[in-house]
């Protein structure tokens, strides 16, 4: 008798742990497969932070590039301007002296004079 209640409750025991290694299994299984999902998505997402950075990249060049143009046409233009000024500025007509004194007096003030 105590042979069967022993066998009945290791055949129990048995059964509780084929059980519980059943279930282990499933969540397992259920695990994994999240995990691959994750893995998944985030190297999808990640593949498209990389491709974004390359494209960046490639239009940050593309600014450059132009920046680098346009300095290049501003200082040929500057170069052509400050050559034209200094031919302007040697033959322009000057203007009469008396009309300079006009315009100095006019933007300098004067002391009053002192009257004794």
């Amino acid at each position: 008798m105590e042979n069967e209640k022993f066998q009945e409750l290791v055949l129990d025991h048995l059964v509780r742990l084929t059980q519980d290694n059943t279930e282990i299994k499933d969540r397992l299984e259920k695990v994994e497969t999240a995990v691959i999902r994750i893995e998944n998505d985030h190297g999808d997402k990640l593949q498209a932070l990389f491709d974004a950075r390359e494209a960046q990249i490639d239009v940050n060049e593309r600014i450059l590039g132009a920046l680098n143009r346009i300095e290049g046409k501003m200082v040929n233009n500057l170069i052509r301007m400050n050559i034209s000024f200094k031919f302007y500025s040697e033959y322009a007509p000057k203007p009469p002296t008396r009309y300079c004194r006009f315009i100095r007096s006019a933007l300098v003030p004067r002391a009053p004079l002192k009257t004794t």
